[in-house]
């Protein structure tokens, strides 16, 4: 009976903890469905953000609010921390954009003293955060590096905006998935040509993380061989990834 008891209060908590992160995304991924679309922007396919209509929207106070209240004291596996930090930077990085708006590149709000990835940006979890924090001293420390294909910088060359909040159940499909798009768009993560292979600066800049980068561009690029040399790097579009 005991162990009977046990078990349906942990289906129980798996069930109240995956329709509170529902819950807790629930705006936010109304805002993603209605105002991201795919586009095409300086010759490279992207994921294009409608920010005016989105600052416009009423539901975006209340995401931001929500995010701000959010206890993650009860973010007890890998996948739903992952889940909702990535959120995090995501809906951070958009209201860095937002707060500016109109503006051309999420760069131009850093400062000659502090670039913007250093500046307060919002509540996160009941404390101001910098997208600096949560990227280099929450997401990396976790140790996957599929975080560099989800979380974005609202610019052309980063990885897409996905029309979804990512979520705890299905975090790796969804994370596989950006990888694999992310690699076979010619314009932002991988491209051959006659003077070899060129990546995303992104497998430059952590490429730590990645441990190994050709072998790593194999798991979700099957046909560029595990073996080859990376030749140079893509020029990154730091314009603004809106429509």
């Amino acid at each position: 009976m005991k162990t009977f008891l046990w078990m349906v209060c942990l289906l129980w908590g798996a069930v109240s903890a995956q329709a509170g992160e529902s819950q807790r995304f629930q705006e936010y991924g109304g805002l993603l469905h209605d105002f991201v679309h795919a586009g095409e922007k300086n010759g490279v396919h992207v994921n294009l953000v409608d920010y005016r209509a989105w600052k416009a929207d009423a539901r975006w106070q209340y995401a931001l609010q929500k995010l701000a209240d959010a206890d993650v004291s009860g973010l007890g596996s890998k996948e739903e921390r992952l889940a909702f930090w990535i959120n995090a930077y995501n809906m951070m990085a958009i209201k860095k954009v937002l707060d500016a708006w109109p503006v051309q590149s999420i760069r131009d709000e850093g400062s000659f003293f502090r670039s913007v990835w250093k500046q307060d940006v919002g509540v996160v979890a009941g404390k101001v955060r910098t997208l600096n924090e949560i990227e280099h001293h929450i997401l990396r420390p976790m140790g996957e590096p599929l975080m560099h294909v989800a979380i974005v910088c609202a610019s052309v060359s980063c990885p897409d905006l996905r029309a979804e909040p990512y979520d705890a159940a299905d975090l790796y499909t969804q994370l596989h998935e950006q990888a694999v798009l992310f690699l076979n768009n010619q314009g932002k993560g991988f491209h051959v040509d006659a003077d070899g292979v060129h990546v995303s600066k992104i497998f430059d800049w952590f490429a730590d993380d990645f441990s190994d980068v050709p072998a790593w561009i194999h798991r979700y690029h099957t046909a560029f061989p595990a073996s080859s040399s990376i030749e140079d790097y893509l020029s990154y579009d730091w314009q603004v990834n809106a429509q």
